[in-house]
C-alpha cells in the first residue's frame, strides 16, 4: 500500500506519519519546505515536493499512490482569520487534481468546529451550524467533496474524520497542554487559564491517530462522516489537573486570567461509533 499525507509536518499528520512508519506501509509527504529538517525525521519518508495547488493528477500517478490522508490546511489554531475562506479555492484545485488520478481512497481531517455553537452530546448526524472562519471554510469544503464525489463517475472511497480537542506531545506551542507542559518543564508556581470550567471532549493524539490508521486499512465503500472523540466530557479544570497530576507537578492554577472566546459553546462533547454512510 502507498499513502501519501499532507500535512505530514504538523500536529496529527506528523504523529500519523511516525505511526505508518512503524508499518509494512510506504509513505509519501507533499511537502513544499523545510525538506532536510523533515528527512531528518522521517529517513524513510518518501517526498513529493509541491503546494496543494501545483501538484498534478498525473505527478500522482507517477508515483502510484493507494490513499491519500488529507491534513493540510493554513492557521489551524487562528480559527477566526478570514484567509480560512480564501484557503477555500487551493483546497478545491488539489481535490480536483485527486479526483482525476487513480486514487482510490481518500482520509480527509475535518474539525469539531464544523458544529458551531451547538451545546451537550454531538452526534454525527446533527446539522453542522458552524460559526467562526475556520468552521464555516471546513463545512464548506466537506459539502463540496461530497458533491463532487456524488457526479463523480468514479468509485472513490472517502471518509471525513472530525476531530475533537486532541491533545499530545509536539502539538502547537499555543495549545493549551503544550503551555502547560511548557509551565511542568519550567517549574512555574502559577499557570494563568480560563476559570475552566467549560466542558469538552478531549482525546489523545495516539488514540487519534490509530483512528486515522484503521480508516486507511479499511475498505467500506461509499462517503462516511464520523467523530474522532473520546465520548467523555470533562471540564477545562480537570484536564488541566489530570495532566499535573500524571506528571506529579503542583502548580497553582490562575483561574479566570482568560475570557472564555465567546465563539464556544460551554459544554459539547462528541458521540462515538456512529457513522453517516452515502452510497451511490
Amino acid at each position: 500500500m502507498r499513502v501519501l499525507i499532507t500535512g505530514a509536518s504538523g500536529f496529527i499528520g506528523g504523529a500519523l506519519t511516525s505511526l505508518l512508519g512503524k508499518k509494512n506501509i510506504e509513505v509519501f509527504a507533499l511537502i513544499r519546505s523545510n525538506v532536510s529538517e523533515f528527512q531528518i525525521k522521517y529517513p524513510n519518508v518518501k517526498i513529493i515536493l509541491g503546494d496543494l495547488d501545483s501538484i498534478t493528477a498525473r505527478e500522482l500517478d507517477t508515483f502510484k499512490i493507494d490513499t491519500l490522508v488529507h491534513f493540510a490546511w493554513e492557521n489551524v489554531s487562528k480559527v477566526m482569520l478570514d484567509t480560512h475562506l480564501e484557503h477555500l479555492n487551493v483546497q478545491k484545485v488539489f481535490m480536483e487534481n485527486v479526483f482525476d488520478s487513480n486514487i482510490s481512497k481518500i482520509i480527509i481531517s475535518g474539525s469539531c468546529f464544523e458544529y458551531g455553537k451547538i451545546e451537550g452530546e454531538i452526534d454525527v448526524a446533527v446539522k453542522p451550524n458552524p460559526n467562526t472562519k475556520y468552521g464555516i471554510a471546513k463545512n464548506e469544503f466537506k459539502n463540496w467533496v461530497l458533491n463532487y464525489w456524488t457526479k463523480s463517475e468514479k468509485n472513490i472511497n472517502i471518509s471525513w474524520m472530525r476531530v475533537f480537542y486532541v491533545y499530545g506531545e509536539n502539538q502547537h506551542e499555543r495549545s493549551l497542554y503544550s503551555q502547560l507542559m511548557t509551565s511542568i518543564a519550567e517549574k512555574r508556581t502559577e499557570f494563568d487559564m480560563s476559570r475552566g470550567f467549560q466542558i469538552r471532549d478531549f482525546i489523545k493524539i495516539d488514540e487519534v491517530v490509530v483512528n486515522f490508521y484503521d480508516e486507511i486499512n479499511n475498505q467500506q465503500p461509499g462517503f462516511k462522516i464520523m467523530n474522532i472523540c473520546s465520548g467523555n466530557p470533562v471540564s477545562v479544570r480537570e484536564f488541566v489537573e489530570k495532566v499535573l497530576a500524571e506528571n506529579n507537578a503542583r502548580i497553582f492554577l490562575n483561574l479566570g486570567k482568560f475570557p472564555i472566546p465567546d465563539y464556544e459553546p460551554i459544554a459539547f462533547w462528541g458521540r462515538k461509533d456512529h457513522i453517516i454512510q452515502f452510497n451511490k
